[in-house]
C-alpha cells in the first residue's frame, strides 16, 4: 500500500508539471500584449488640429499570466474633432480557423485594433491596473503622419501582422512607428549597456522559482540569451517607455489610473514549487539508486514513469525547434537531457531486455549527454532553468543505476 500511495501520488505530480508546461508555451506566444479583440471604431482620417495630442499608454502588470508584462497602445486625442481614440497592437480572434495549431505553430497573426479611451480604460478600472500616459513630443507634421499611417493600418487589408515573441509586438511596433516618423535612427549609448539578455529581462519580471520562469526557460533556446540593449529590451512595455523618455519622445508623463495589482510574478511563488519538483526527483533517484546497488535490483516503474516524461518532453522542444517559427525556441540545450532515446530504452526496460547492446548504448550515449548540458549550464554557455539542472542530476542516477544493472547482468 506504501508503494502505491507513492507511485500514485509521483504520477500525479508528473501530470501536473507536463500539464504545466503546455498551457505555458501556449500562453507564453501571447504573454508580452495579449488583449480580447475589440471592436473597431469606424474612424476616417481628418486633418488634425493644432490641439491634438498622440501619447504613450503603458499599461502595468495585471494577476494573469498573460498580462504579467504590461501592455502598450497609442492614443490620439483633438478634442476640436472629438476625437479620443487608443490604437492597440495587442489583438487576435479567437475565431482564427484552427486558433490553438495556428498559436503553437507561430502562425497565428495578430491585429491592429481601435476604440474608444474610455473603453479602454474600463477594462484597466476593471482589473485594478495602473495606466501610465506619456505625452508624446511630435511636430504637427509628425503627428498627422502617425495618425494617417494608424488609420491606412487599420484597415482590414492591413491591420493583421506576424507576432513574434521579441521582434514584432505591441510594444515593439509602436517603437518602429514613432522612430519611422520622427525620422531618427536609433543609436545605442554605449555607457548604458547593461549586458542583459532577452532571457534576463523576462525573468526580472518573474521569480526565478515560479512554474511560469522555469517552464519559460524550458522552453526557449539560445537566441534568447542574445544580449538586449535598450532597442532591442523595448519588447517589454515598460522599456519601451524608458527608450521614449531616454530619447526624449516623451515631453510629459501622468499617471492617469492608479490600480493597487498584486500581481502574477508575486503571488506565483507559493505552494509547490518547481525548484521543490527538481529537488523531490533529486532526493527519490537518490535513494532508489542506492537501494538498487545494495539490494542488487532494479526499480523498474519509477524509471518508466521518469524516463517517459523526459521523452516526451524532448518531443515537445524537437517540435518547437524544428517545425515551428518560434525562432527562440530553437538551439534548445534541453533536447539534451530530455533526450528522444529514451523511447526505446523505455521499451527494452518493459521488456526486461537490461542485458541488450542497445540498452547499453542508448544509455551510455544518454550520460554523455547529460554531462555536456550540465556543462553547458555550469560554464553558463546557456542560460538554464534550475529545475532542468536538477531533472539532469537525477537522470544521470537513474542512467548510471540502469548501466550498473545492465553490467551486473552480463558479470
Amino acid at each position: 500500500m506504501f508503494t502505491y500511495n507513492i507511485h500514485s501520488k509521483f504520477c500525479k505530480f508528473i501530470k501536473k508539471f507536463t500539464g504545466f508546461l503546455l498551457v505555458y508555451f501556449i500562453l507564453f506566444t501571447s504573454f508580452t500584449c495579449a488583449q480580447s479583440t475589440s471592436k473597431y471604431a469606424d474612424v476616417e482620417a481628418p486633418l488634425l488640429s493644432e490641439q491634438s495630442r498622440i501619447s504613450l499608454l503603458t499599461c502595468s502588470s495585471g494577476d494573469m499570466l498573460y498580462s504579467v508584462f504590461g501592455h502598450s497602445a497609442l492614443r490620439v486625442t483633438d478634442d476640436s474633432l472629438h476625437i479620443d481614440i487608443v490604437f492597440n497592437y495587442g489583438t487576435f480572434d479567437f475565431d482564427t480557423p484552427y486558433f490553438t495549431l495556428k498559436f503553437m505553430n507561430g502562425d497565428l497573426d495578430y491585429m491592429l485594433a481601435s476604440t474608444t479611451f474610455e473603453r479602454f480604460m474600463k477594462s484597466y478600472r476593471y482589473e485594478n491596473r495602473d495606466v501610465y500616459e506619456g505625452l508624446l513630443n511630435l511636430t504637427q507634421a509628425q503627428k498627422q503622419l502617425v495618425w494617417n499611417y494608424l488609420i491606412w493600418n487599420i484597415q482590414p487589408a492591413n491591420r493583421a501582422y506576424r507576432y513574434d515573441f521579441f521582434f514584432d509586438n505591441c510594444a515593439t511596433r509602436i517603437r518602429d512607428i514613432i522612430f519611422n516618423f520622427k525620422n531618427i535612427e536609433y543609436q545605442a549609448d554605449n555607457s548604458q549597456q547593461t549586458n542583459l539578455s532577452y532571457r534576463d529581462y523576462i525573468h526580472s519580471h518573474l521569480p526565478e522559482n515560479t512554474w511560469t520562469a522555469q517552464g519559460i526557460d524550458l522552453l526557449l533556446g539560445a537566441k534568447t540569451d542574445r544580449n538586449a540593449d535598450a532597442w532591442a529590451r523595448a519588447y517589454l512595455p515598460v522599456y519601451l517607455d524608458s527608450l521614449f523618455v531616454d530619447c526624449g519622445f516623451i515631453a510629459q508623463q501622468n499617471l492617469i489610473l492608479k490600480g493597487n495589482v498584486v500581481t502574477y510574478a508575486q503571488s506565483a511563488n507559493s505552494g509547490f514549487t518547481a525548484d521543490r519538483l527538481g529537488w523531490l526527483l533529486i532526493v527519490l533517484s537518490v535513494m532508489f539508486t542506492i537501494f538498487d546497488i545494495l539490494k542488487h535490483r532494479y526499480t523498474k516503474w519509477f524509471d518508466v514513469l521518469f524516463f517517459a516524461v523526459a521523452a516526451l518532453m524532448s518531443l515537445l522542444l524537437w517540435y518547437l525547434w524544428l517545425f515551428t517559427k518560434h525562432e527562440v525556441c530553437s538551439a534548445n540545450a534541453n533536447v539534451l537531457w530530455a533526450s528522444i532515446l529514451y523511447f526505446p530504452i523505455i521499451v527494452l526496460i518493459v521488456k526486461n531486455r537490461f542485458a541488450s547492446k542497445l540498452l547499453a548504448g542508448s544509455v551510455a550515449l544518454n550520460m554523455l549527454f547529460l554531462i555536456a548540458f550540465v556543462m553547458l549550464s555550469l560554464l553558463q554557455v546557456q542560460d538554464t532553468a534550475s529545475l532542468s539542472v536538477e531533472v539532469a542530476f537525477a537522470l544521470m542516477l537513474r542512467n548510471g543505476a540502469l548501466l550498473y544493472k545492465s553490467y551486473y547482468l552480463k558479470r
